[in-house]
């Protein structure tokens, strides 16, 4: 039978194995204190639970198409203008180099537009079509344009309809920020604070 001599000597072994576990690792005991099993002087760490509540994480607004600040709607309504303007020289390209009929242009061009949203403007978010078409170029051949890079294809109109269409009468005058995008026969879009001149909108 082990007597108390045995037990003495195991009680003294486990107290200088403790005593030098934390000569060793007292770097770690110290940035993590961590009770040893069997040891009354060291006793478990309390739990500490955090319940400080994490912050609230902020999340961007997302811009309306119809109602974004000036700049993201200046944006759409000119890539909206320049989308248009390039359906127009592809279908020249398939039409003889002929323009469309300003009667029945948008339904002319509908086979080149992608997205038919592009005849929409964040100027105009209540219009069907928020562009019109240069009455001016109806049925004419391109190739007899001298300066394309300064005659209006398309701009932003105030007139409504399915196909809005005219010289320049119905050319929307942008007030308080906003600028309207106008298409060139060329393919550039402009944005414009002030409607061009007669020029701008007559074949030469």
């Amino acid at each position: 039978m082990m007597n108390r001599h045995f037990f003495s000597c195991l009680s003294n072994s486990k107290a200088a194995l403790v005593k030098e576990m934390r000569i060793r690792f007292r770097p770690y005991l110290l940035l993590a204190p961590v009770a040893i099993a069997g040891c009354s002087n060291n006793p478990a760490p309390p739990v500490v639970v955090d319940t400080t509540p994490s912050p609230a994480v902020s999340v961007p607004p997302t811009v309306s198409p119809t109602t974004g600040t000036t700049d993201d709607n200046e944006r759409m309504a000119g890539g909206h203008a320049k989308n248009l303007g390039l359906a127009v020289i592809m279908y020249q390209a398939d039409a003889d180099d002929m323009f469309p009929r300003k009667d029945d242009w948008v339904t002319e061009i509908g086979p080149y537009v992608k997205d038919k949203g592009d005849l929409k403007s964040p100027h105009h978010p209540d219009e069907a079509v928020a562009y019109a078409f240069n009455g001016n170029l109806s049925s004419v051949v391109g190739a007899s344009l001298n300066a394309p890079a300064l005659v209006v294809s398309l701009f932003e109109t105030t007139a409504t309809g399915n196909a809005p269409a005219d010289g320049g009468d119905s050319w929307w005058v942008p007030s308080g920020g906003p600028l309207n995008a106008t298409a060139f026969v060329d393919g550039h879009v402009k944005m414009l604070d002030q409607k061009p001149d007669a020029a701008a909108f007559a074949v030469k």
